[in-house]
């Protein structure tokens, strides 16, 4: 029964992470490896620094991520074959991308959204954590909106189903403070999908309630 819920549930907070496809190209030599790679595929989207693009492979879409800079392909991390590993939402920024990883096991009641920050560059993980901070649950939990610096900072609204279609949701932030991931605010009036980050590059805003908050992300 959840899988049905949460997939309705999820492509609707998550809409607006995904940007159109756009061309490969545009102001990159064309004889860049990232290029001719997006141009044999498909092209999820593209900055001036990455490019995001997908292929079927044995009946499963898989993520790439390549680096203008290093000319190298890299699959993303957290997917796996038969729909068990699924990743989405994904954010762009330097040579950063963001992006949560769903996670259900064949015939499974619950499932569990895992935030990523991959260094497209380097091919390292900068940061992999679960939707909320773990508790003792057999409930599902969920990530809605993600916000990504070019630095690698992130910040995200998760939530955690509580029962009858209830929500409870948490703003966190895993920054270059180091502090790793912490929790700025919680309740089940936090809208999911307002996550967005401050014209000033220094703050992120929500809504919980009808009213705005706000938090640095340095």
């Amino acid at each position: 029964m959840f899988k049905s819920a949460a997939t309705v549930l999820l492509g609707l907070v998550v809409c607006g992470l995904m940007l159109a496809p756009t061309s490969a190209s545009a102001g990159i030599d064309r004889d860049n490896r990232c290029v001719r790679y997006a141009e044999r595929y498909d092209v999820e989207q593209q900055t001036k620094f990455e490019v995001l693009f997908s292929k079927v492979v044995q009946g499963d879409r898989f993520f790439y991520g390549c680096a203008f800079s290093s000319e190298h392909a890299r699959r993303l991390p957290g997917q796996s074959c038969c729909e068990v590993d699924v990743a989405s939402g994904f954010q762009l920024q330097g040579r950063y991308m963001a992006y949560r990883s769903l996670n259900q096991e064949p015939a499974a009641t619950q499932a569990n959204d895992t935030l990523y920050v991959y260094d497209v560059n380097t091919g390292q993980i900068k940061v992999q954590e679960p939707a909320v901070p773990p508790v003792n649950t057999s409930n599902s939990t969920l990530i809605s909106s993600i916000v990504v610096k070019a630095n690698g900072s992130v910040a995200w609204i998760g939530g955690l189903q509580t029962g009858s279609g209830q929500v409870d949701y948490q703003v966190q932030i895993d920054d270059s403070t180091g502090t790793g991931p912490v929790t700025v605010d919680q309740g089940d009036d936090i809208a999911a999908a307002s996550l967005g980050k401050a014209s000033d590059g220094l703050s992120i805003y929500w809504m919980r309630g009808g009213v705005a908050k706000n938090a640095s992300l340095q």
